[in-house]
């Protein structure tokens, strides 16, 4: 019996779930290094309009990927917060990279088995679709699985 339930836990994926203009997205949860409050933003210059700048999120410093424009789901940073802003971002890390990104909520952990997983078929929206791996049905409705890895390295500077 307790085999059994092991053998469950280790079929089983953590997803952090967070809403990105008006679409639920997931990421694998050991790929998320921390959940904060976005900080104050310093602009880079000669940057791609994705790179926001750079973002201090507890304690570290991180660049600022503006995920929604990367996309093309819309223009999600266009004024650049203050530090008393509580945006949420979620760093993520993933190919040797890490940064913020900017979300406008925050799911529960989801915790799934593979059987759950559905191939990425329904949501498509820009650029999206290159970027997921799978979906699956929550509370929240349909969630979009993004591998990270490759998200960051095509967004890399």
């Amino acid at each position: 019996m307790l085999e059994a339930a092991a053998n469950m836990e280790s079929e089983t994926e953590a997803i952090a779930q967070f809403r990105l203009c008006g679409t639920w997205l997931g990421v694998p949860a050991h790929q998320v290094e921390v959940v904060g409050v976005l900080g104050s933003v310093t602009p880079l210059p000669s940057v791609p309009k994705h790179i926001r700048g750079l973002t201090e999120v507890e304690g570290q410093v991180f660049t600022l990927f503006d995920l929604a424009s990367f996309l093309g789901m819309s223009d999600f940073l266009d004024d650049a917060p203050g530090p008393q802003d509580n945006s949420r971002v979620f760093v993520l890390q993933g190919g040797g990279c890490a940064a913020a990104v900017r979300v406008s909520a925050t799911g529960r952990m989801a915790h799934l088995t593979k059987g759950e997983l559905k191939p990425a078929d329904v949501l498509s929206n820009g650029r999206l679709t290159d970027y997921l791996t799978a979906e699956f049905d929550s509370k929240l409705g349909r969630v979009g699985v993004l591998d990270v890895a490759l998200l960051l390295e095509s967004a890399r500077v």
